[in-house]
């Protein structure tokens, strides 16, 4: 059976009691680097009191920055002993150049050539990393899929040119907002799948223009699991076909709901799909 997580609503001085409820909920992951936790010690010991709650840490954080990031040998030692510290097997890659008009505009999109410094960027990562028992993993939006050079989407550019030990923290809501079924992608991409993300959505075209120019388009689309588009039973299903393990509850935009009324939503229709522990 599947395990529920999360990534990102709680925070602040209240995390650790917003998690340990999460938890009690039935929660058993959480998909987000715990150096970013408050309180006192550093990422070890905040990952043993995240278990300690019965919360599992999924993966650590790394980027593309040359000087902090994939091909910074420094940068990458300091991610691999975080990693080993907290016991985890994953390292994140949360997007690259492909989803640069959240930032320059929508429209605005990353080049070919970006997306080639991208793919050297994880292929140089992915066997020192994977040298020490780590998985590199890609969080996907949705202009992977839309994005296109030399007729090629950049989904594809990415599959053809990086390391097949390249994994995937698939997004089945930015799937979704691509105008995709995230349930084919999932079938297409068997076994390069991590973890999957449950996010959903009510207006794709606003979902598009996050980080736009007005504070209204930055609050537009996203939804409470189980209130959008998204197919939860069909996609739960489908990783539980695949052994996947883990489906993490995301949602870039609170709606109507506050954070633990859209967690304890999110929780109950996945336990309704009778796939989750």
């Amino acid at each position: 059976m599947l395990k529920s997580g999360w990534i990102g609503f709680i925070g602040g001085e209240s995390f650790w009691e917003d998690a340990a409820k999460l938890a009690q909920l039935g929660y058993k992951g959480m998909d987000s680097d715990c150096a970013h936790l408050p309180g006192e010690g550093g990422p070890a010991d905040k990952a043993r009191r995240l278990r300690d709650l019965g919360v599992t840490p999924l993966t650590v954080s790394i980027g593309f920055d040359p000087e902090k990031g994939l091909k910074s040998d420094t940068a990458l030692a300091r991610t691999i002993e975080s990693a080993h510290a907290q016991d985890i097997d994953r390292v994140t890659l949360w997007g690259g150049s492909a989803i640069q008009s959240f930032s320059r505009g929508y429209g605005n999109n990353g080049t070919y050539e970006e997306l080639m410094a991208d793919c050297d960027a994880m292929n140089y990562a992915i066997p020192k990393l994977a040298a020490e028992g780590l998985r590199l993993c890609y969080h996907n939006h949705y202009q992977e899929f839309t994005v296109c050079h030399k007729n090629m989407t950049s989904m594809d550019l990415i599959l053809a040119h990086t390391d097949e030990r390249l994994m995937f923290d698939l997004d089945a809501g930015w799937i979704t907002v691509a105008g995709l079924n995230p349930v084919e992608v999932m079938a297409r991409l068997q076994g390069r799948i991590a973890v999957v993300h449950l996010k959903d959505i009510y207006d794709v075209e606003a979902c598009k223009r996050m980080g736009g120019n007005t504070a209204l388009e930055d609050d537009k689309g996203f939804t409470a699991l189980g209130s959008g588009l998204l197919d939860v039973t069909g996609v739960s299903a489908e990783a539980d076909r695949q052994g996947i393990g883990y489906c993490v509850v995301e949602q870039d935009r609170l709606r109507y709901l506050d954070t633990l009324q859209s967690l304890t939503m999110a929780r109950y229709r996945m336990f309704e799909t009778g796939l989750y522990e």
